[in-house]
């Protein structure tokens, strides 16, 4: 019988595991960096300017808050070490109903290429909710009972 050397053997073991971890993942969505706390920040400012921009006359923003909130892990108990940055505004000196803003934000949504769009706008909720296309941001209009309205933009999780 003619066997390969063995030094020939273990390179084809060698070959064949690293194939198998290149068709495993290792090169998944979840390898792919996370964006840095000030890009989330910036990241979020431009969504948030986009889309009240996109109202006519664009409305005053008014801070309502400009936090972060943590990433938890799968059972909502465990340190992530992560965190989302979430910029919350009030729409000020919007003209026009509440209805006609909710209008023009869905139709932003959806020619933006929003995605994962969960709109409750004529339930009790009252709220619009849309995922950004290229970057998973979670944009959202909502209107409380004094028919204020709100827009929120929260990022991915980002390092602490």
């Amino acid at each position: 019988m003619n066997r390969p050397p063995a030094r020939l053997a273990l390179a084809a073991i060698v070959a064949i595991a690293a194939l198998g971890a290149s068709l495993t993942g290792c090169t998944s969505k979840e390898d792919k960096p996370m964006l840095t706390h000030q890009q989330a920040v910036d990241e979020t400012e431009r969504l948030i300017k986009e889309a009240t921009g996109n109202l006519k006359p664009a409305p005053r923003l008014e801070v309502f808050d400009l936090g972060n909130a943590p990433c938890s892990g799968p059972n909502d108990d465990q340190n992530t070490k992560t965190h989302i940055v979430e910029h919350r505004y009030w729409l000020r000196d919007v003209t026009g109903h509440e209805d006609e803003v909710y209008e023009s934000m869905l139709a932003y949504m959806r020619a933006g290429g929003y995605k994962n769009i969960q709109d409750n706008w004529k339930t009790t909720d009252h709220r619009l909710i849309a995922e950004h296309s290229t970057n998973s941001f979670s944009v959202s209009l909502r209107s409380n009972d004094r028919k204020d309205l709100l827009i929120t933009v929260d990022s991915t999780c980002v390092p602490n």
